[in-house]
């Protein structure tokens, strides 16, 4: 499996995030680090995720990912749009609820849009198990199905940050 790659780029009327080969929680700090300096700044654009040459998603990176819809419903009313050409992740979207809150498509517009890596972008530093436990609570917000299935590991998260502070 390939590593982790995160990246952006941004045009007039939407920013592309782009996740590729195996997003595992361990390469995803400057992501969500990404993510919150992003929502700073960010207008009324649109979010598209580009999940097509992505072949693993942890439950962390799909928190980030539940956390980017919360903030687009929240700020602007719109779904984060998500393009999914492998077949069994989107069926893993679909599982845990991402369908109500994203809209997915198999495919997306064609993009000759130059993308950087973002981990060339970020600046700063956060606790992993503080993104972690954030990004989980997120998944835990969309549906019931998740908090039951979320829970312990929310309950664990909340202690290793209470032991870190």
């Amino acid at each position: 499996m390939n590593e982790g790659k995160y990246q952006f780029a941004e045009n007039d009327n939407f920013y592309l995030i782009k996740m590729s080969g195996n997003l595992k929680y361990t390469a995803s700090g400057g992501f969500d680090i990404f993510i919150e300096n992003i929502f700073q700044k960010i207008n009324n654009k649109a979010v598209v995720i580009d999940l097509t040459d992505a072949e693993y998603l942890d439950s962390t990176n799909l928190g980030i990912l539940a956390k980017i819809s919360d903030k687009m419903l929240t700020k602007f009313n719109k779904k984060t749009t998500i393009i999914s050409s492998n077949t069994d992740i989107t069926i893993l979207l679909s599982n845990i609820g991402f369908d109500d809150y994203f809209i997915i498509l198999d495919e997306g517009p064609d993009t000759s849009t130059v993308l950087s890596d973002i981990s060339e972008m970020v600046t700063g530093n956060r606790s992993m198990a503080l993104m972690m436990l954030e990004a989980h609570k997120s998944l835990m917000e969309l549906n019931d199905k998740n908090k039951n299935v979320f829970s312990s590991v929310v309950d664990l998260l909340e202690k290793e940050v209470r032991k870190d502070s």
